[in-house]
């Protein structure tokens, strides 16, 4: 969902109205039709588009604190208001996308574009945060289409894997080029430069919103009776504690970078690398085949990010500092599609993937909070083993979430 430079963000079997599966990974026959390769590709600018303000989070702190003179925290507060209106957007909407999917498509384009605008015009601060609150808002509107489109797919994660991918390559060539940009760039022209791009991508944004009218259009509110709220409540509670790690890890990627003497400058650009390649660990769930071994593949990248995030608190050279970084990137995204995925494909109309945003938000804003406090206490490397011993313990989550042989109906 949302995950990476700060978040970025950033699964079972096809379940809808008044049908059973039993057995766990059995596609149903009335599902929507796959997006073809060319709708993922459209689906993954959408997406794109709706986290970028959550992929570039860094580089708008920066902005922020450079244009209004403000210090580290209040930038971030600023920039907070961002997720929170994605988040409440998510929350308070999702059940309307897939009736006014069209609509949805316009009314976000229209609105992201201008709040964009108004980020870079407005001259107080609160006015930007005002701006930035509602920019999030209709970005939130965006991923709304996304996750109505891929609702009730069968092996969804193959879906989401595909759409990631291709998304965090975009953003993260954006991550790349911004940060080779002079600091006094981005203050002036980051909110314009990103209006721009929505309009480029407006003709896409809009026709992806056609396709999803076409596919869910005569589709009645979904109703959360019946839905299998353990699993459910497994992958919530996993997604918490993977995006916590990730969040708290990186809220303290500088002070590690220090640690291992590297300068600001390099920190940046090795992190920005690392997020760029660390995409590449959606091919695991894209691959034909995945669907069939998930939980093998799920436990793997949960151990892969136990391991990089341990070594990653003792890195002492930029060698290590970048691929650490890197690995825990890779197994970050290998896992992640999986439970999107799952959630996808019991998801009526979508509702149940946009909500996920909040849970997800829950996880960052726990992990930033407490990595401070626990790094001072704790020293970097005993820090790090708390980071990867808690990954560990999402392996009895994963088991409960992708539990199968058991008969489970969505009224």
């Amino acid at each position: 969902m949302v995950s990476s430079a700060a978040h970025a963000s950033a699964t079972a079997p096809s379940l809808h109205s008044g049908a059973a599966v039993s057995g766990g990974d059995l596609p149903m026959p009335l599902s929507p039709s796959a997006p073809a390769p060319r709708e993922m590709l459209r689906l993954a600018i959408v997406y794109a588009v709706a986290i970028n303000g959550t992929i570039l989070t860094p580089f708008i702190v920066s902005s922020l604190m450079l244009r209004f003179g403000l210090d580290e925290g209040q930038g971030t507060m600023m920039t907070g208001f961002e997720m929170l209106g994605m988040a409440l957007s998510c929350m308070l909407l999702p059940h309307w996308v897939a009736r006014y999917a069209s609509r949805f498509a316009r009314i976000g384009v229209l609105g992201t574009v201008a709040m964009q605008v108004a980020s870079a015009l407005l001259a107080t601060a609160q006015a930007v945060s005002i701006a930035r609150g509602m920019a999030g808002v209709f970005e939130g509107m965006l991923f709304m289409l996304v996750a109505a489109r891929v609702a009730k797919q069968p092996s969804a994660e193959r879906i989401w894997g595909v759409i990631v991918l291709v998304a965090g390559l975009v953003n993260g060539a954006l991550l790349i080029g911004i940060s080779y940009l002079p600091e006094r760039w981005s203050a002036q022209w980051l909110f314009l430069a990103l209006a721009a791009l929505v309009v480029c991508a407006a003709p896409t944004l809009l026709q992806a919103g056609r396709a999803i009218v076409h596919d869910h259009g005569d589709q009645q509110k979904s109703s959360d009776t019946g839905l299998p709220w353990l699993r459910i409540a497994a992958v919530w509670l996993f997604t918490i504690l993977i995006y916590g790690v990730q969040a708290g890890q990186w809220a303290v990627t500088e002070l590690a970078g220090q640690h291992a003497g590297l300068a600001t400058s390099t920190i940046g650009i090795l992190l920005s690398v690392s997020s760029f390649l660390g995409f590449l660990g959606c091919i695991a769930s894209s691959l034909r085949g995945s669907h069939r071994h998930r939980r093998m593949i799920i436990v793997a990248a949960q151990l892969l990010m136990a391991v990089s995030v341990m070594w990653f608190f003792s890195a002492r050279t930029g060698a290590t500092y970048f691929s650490s970084q890197l690995l825990l990137n890779v197994g970050f995204y290998a896992l992640t599609p999986f439970l999107t995925g799952l959630l996808s494909e019991i998801d009526a109309d979508g509702s149940l993937v946009s909500r996920t945003v909040v849970v997800t938000l829950v996880g960052v804003a726990f992990g930033t909070t407490v990595a401070g406090w626990l790094l001072t206490v704790l020293g970097a490397e005993h820090f790090g083993m708390v980071l990867g011993t808690a990954v560990l313990f999402g392996i009895p989550l994963v088991a409960i979430a992708f539990a199968s042989g058991k008969q489970t109906r969505i009224e």
